[in-house]
Parts: structure tokens; sequence; C-alpha cells
């Protein structure tokens, strides 16, 4: 029995750390694809300013 729970043990942390790794990727791909958002906003901002006689930059 001893051995059973130390094998679920181990199993349970292993499933839970691959777990958190994927997360660590899951959560970067949505930071780039917010930050790609973004950037896109500011380009079209950019682009308004630009048409207006402005200097064609929102910073």
């Amino acid at each position: 029995m001893h051995d059973g729970v130390i094998k679920l043990g181990t199993a349970t942390a292993r499933g839970f750390g691959g777990a958190m790794h994927k997360m660590v990727g899951y959560a970067s791909d949505s930071m780039r694809g917010t930050i790609r958002q973004i950037n896109r906003g500011i380009r079209g901002i950019d682009a308004v300013l630009k048409q207006f006689g402005g200097n064609g930059s929102a910073y």
C-alpha cells in the first residue's frame, strides 16, 4: 500500500508539473496576441493622424 501511495503522489506531481509548464506557453501566446492587437490599434491611430497632417505617431 505504501508503494501505491508513493506512486500515486509521484504521478500526481508529474501531471501537475506538466500542466503548469503548458500554462506558461498558453499565457505567453495570449500576451503575444494581446500585444499584437494593441500594436495594430496604434498603427491605425498613426495612419489617421498622418492623414490629418499629424506627425503619424501616437506616442
